[in-house]
């Protein structure tokens, strides 16, 4: 039922046939008291879930998903996340900090990813805010590259990134892990059971790739953009995001 860290075949879910970026998700779990006839009952709602074992774990075991299009993920795949949450809840250790919750999208390019680190890195305050993992916790699993001001990037900035990219990063423990071969890593959430947070931080990192990869398609410069976080993070889908934001921060405007 649980298996090796990362051992299992994963097959990408979609609805359509053309390239499109694709998401998935490592949902790591902790639970008060024996965790087997929960992973059984999570084990029996959808082939497109895999159970792992992790080292960063104590009491539970991390839920991840195939790869799929953003497409698939609202039209087939939401009502799974209601079924994880339903079966897990009321076993769940809320106060645990090492469980995180980890987004995977697509790596297309080189370009790609250095626009996409220059994203994460320029809205570190507000991706920090929605992430609800600080401190400690964050510098140890999810650390930024930079503190910087946002008036402080530019293409100086973006060179920085993208000599990254193409020299391979030291470390995969950052905000956005960039040191897998085929996806681009979203380390930076805390671990959730919450429905629609899960649903909306899958959502959000699923745009913020697609509009890294539109820069990118068309020769626009990051750098010169007047970025604006919740453009950039409904920049293609808004099934979620905008609803949670405005469900759980009092200053969801000022994002």
């Amino acid at each position: 039922i649980i298996g090796g860290y990362h051992e299992a075949d994963f097959e990408f879910q979609t609805l359509r046939d053309e390239e499109e970026v694709g998401i998935g998700f490592e949902l790591e779990t902790e639970f008060d008291g024996n965790y087997i006839d929960i992973a059984k009952d999570i084990n029996s709602i959808s082939y497109n879930l895999h159970l792992e074992e992790d080292c960063s774990l104590h009491n539970g075991f991390e839920i991840v998903s195939n790869p799929m299009s953003m497409e698939y993920f609202s039209k087939k795949f939401e009502s799974t996340i209601d079924d994880i949450v339903k079966i897990c809840k009321y076993n769940y250790n809320y106060d645990h900090n090492s469980a995180g919750f980890h987004v995977h999208t697509t790596k297309i390019s080189n370009l790609q990813t250095a626009n996409l680190i220059y994203l994460v890195e320029y809205f570190r305050e507000e991706l920090t805010k929605l992430a609800k993992r600080e401190g400690r916790s964050l510098d140890r699993w999810a650390s930024f590259h930079t503190n910087h001001a946002k008036a402080e990037f530019n293409e100086e900035m973006f060179d920085t990134f993208y000599e990254m990219v193409i020299d391979d990063c030291e470390s995969r423990y950052h905000a956005l892990n960039i040191n897998n071969e085929y996806t681009n890593e979203f380390r930076i959430f805390k671990g959730s059971m919450d429905a629609l947070e899960i649903k909306a931080r899958c959502e959000l990192c699923h745009n913020m790739a697609s509009y890294a990869q539109y820069l990118a398609e068309n020769e626009i410069n990051v750098w010169e953009q007047d970025l604006d976080f919740m453009e950039i993070i409904t920049f293609s889908y808004d099934n979620y995001t905008t609803k949670y934001i405005h469900r759980d921060f009092i200053e969801a405007v000022q994002l």
